[in-house]
């Protein structure tokens, strides 16, 4: 998938109230480990998250994170990670957006990485 292609379709970053709340481990790890590599680039560590079911999607985990340089509350910065039939995971960053928290907002920082 072309990350500058303005046909891309994504998931939301909000969960709809239709999304069903799962467990799967082994998504998330997957998941995780691409987003990881992003927000220590960002000097940023993931905060809340949540895995959903969606009908359009599939499985859809989302992550809040903040930092020195990107911390704009209250709005949110969210990580979301889906996977699209035939491909791995694909990631999509969005920074300040008026979204519903995923979770206690204090949880969600970064730190500095040496």
């Amino acid at each position: 998938m072309n990350p500058h292609d303005e046909d891309v379709v994504a998931p939301s970053l909000d969960f709809g109230s239709e999304a069903e709340v799962v467990d799967d481990w082994s998504y998330v790890e997957k998941c995780r480990a691409m987003a990881d590599k992003l927000v220590v680039g960002l000097n940023c560590r993931l905060g809340e998250s949540l895995l959903t079911k969606e009908e359009n999607w599939g499985l859809v985990w989302r992550s809040d994170f903040t930092g020195p340089d990107h911390d704009f509350s209250p709005l949110i910065n969210r990580i979301v990670c889906w996977q699209t039939p035939g491909e791995d995971v694909t990631i999509q960053i969005a920074i300040a957006q008026r979204l519903r928290p995923l979770g206690d907002p204090s949880k969600s920082y970064c730190v500095l990485m040496s």
